[in-house]
């Protein structure tokens, strides 16, 4: 048994050794929250030693493994690559969703929802006040802009999840494999080269819609070559792509379960799923700091899919010179390869994210319970 109720846990679903940076994510992260780790190199029940009050728990992935076990035997392997690494990587990456279901499942009496979030995905508030802002779901993942019809894109990788929508997605991700649906994976991997997990989602989200919920047409991050005048074929890629992907045969889902878009603002507050991108030797993501120690940016309520906070063109304009505050940061690229050897010296950085308990940890790792060998450095 869990040791109580949890309001909104973080899960983490690892195969394998458990890389630094989220040795590191675990130690940020749970100031503000409980954290669960779902390991298969844990051997029975685990409880780490928490810089604050929430608990940290390991538990062993083979008690909540029989789905995944099941749906290997299912899975085929659709991308080009076809290296046993590659098939390996992408059925885990399915088959992690499986786990978590199995779990909620496991523990519904305790945990109602759940915040899923991939290693390198920082989260920066507490999950269930997140949550409660978007009561009315059932589930809140990621969907971005997409660059065509087939590009079939949203992501999990800060997701939030109830018991319910968590078992629908499970098993719609089997039915997908069945004969009358599985002439549409094959779509996606004779024109895009490879059907991944976020496949899936961006599928089960389509069968959920009625129509795009589009309205903004842009991302958060705007790409230096998208001015005013090709807006509007931006947001008819996006169009054509959940127009082309409803016509489709997909599994039957329950109308009823709300599912929200993360990247739709909720009282000027988004999930990320860009901002932690960084290329080359540089690390700045121009991110703004704030004693709340949450990172935001300057910027208007544009979408990067789903419907903007505000649709009137002047309010628009007068939040354009407000903050827009990320729950969290996705580290990728180059990013997520430097912080995994020296996390600190890159959060401290002056025009990055000064975050309060972000300095208590690197400023004072070596008294940190978790015993990270973390190199301090301010260059």
């Amino acid at each position: 048994m869990l040791p109580h109720a949890m309001l909104t846990p973080v899960v983490f679903v690892v195969f394998g050794k458990l890389p630094l940076y989220l040795y590191m994510n675990i130690e940020l992260v749970s100031r503000k929250n409980h954290v669960i780790i779902i390991s298969d190199s844990v051997g029975q029940r685990e409880f780490l030693p928490s810089p604050s009050d929430y608990n940290i728990i390991f538990e062993p992935m083979s008690q909540y493994e029989s789905v995944a076990i099941k749906f290997s035997g299912t899975y085929k392997h659709l991308c080009k690559d076809r290296s046993p690494q590659r098939r390996l990587h992408e059925m885990r990456c399915i088959q992690r969703w499986l786990i978590l279901c199995e779990y909620m499942r496991r523990h519904a009496s305790q945990i109602y929802s759940t915040f899923f979030s991939d290693g390198d995905s920082y989260l920066f508030v507490n999950a269930h006040e997140a949550f409660k802002e978007r009561t009315r779901c059932d589930a809140v993942i990621n969907v971005e802009s997409q660059g065509s019809r087939t590009h079939w894109v949203a992501s999990g990788e800060a997701s939030i999840w109830t018991y319910k929508s968590i078992s629908e997605f499970s098993n719609f991700v089997f039915h997908m494999y069945e004969s009358s649906h599985f002439q549409s994976l094959r779509l996606k991997y004779l024109d895009k080269s490879c059907v991944v997990d976020m496949s899936f989602l961006w599928l089960w989200w389509i069968a959920h819609k009625d129509q795009p919920d589009w309205d903004s047409g842009l991302p958060f991050k705007q790409p230096p070559h998208l001015y005013r005048e090709n807006m509007f074929r931006h947001k008819q890629r996006f169009i054509q792509a959940f127009q082309f992907t409803k016509a489709l045969t997909l599994p039957e889902v329950n109308k009823s379960l709300v599912i929200c878009n993360g990247m739709q603002v909720v009282n000027r507050h988004v999930f990320d799923h860009m901002h932690g991108w960084a290329q080359g030797k540089g690390f700045s993501l121009g991110l703004k700091k704030m004693e709340t120690g949450i990172p935001y940016i300057i910027a208007s309520s544009l979408a990067n899919g789903g419907s903007p906070e505000i649709l009137s063109h002047n309010l628009a304009i007068d939040l354009e010179s407000k903050a827009l505050f990320f729950n969290n940061l996705h580290y990728q690229g180059d990013a997520k390869l430097k912080i995994s050897s020296n996390i600190c010296s890159h959060l401290l950085r002056a025009q990055n994210i000064q975050n309060t308990h972000v300095q208590e940890f690197c400023l004072n790792g070596s008294s940190s319970r978790l015993k990270f060998d973390t190199e301090i450095s301010i260059d």
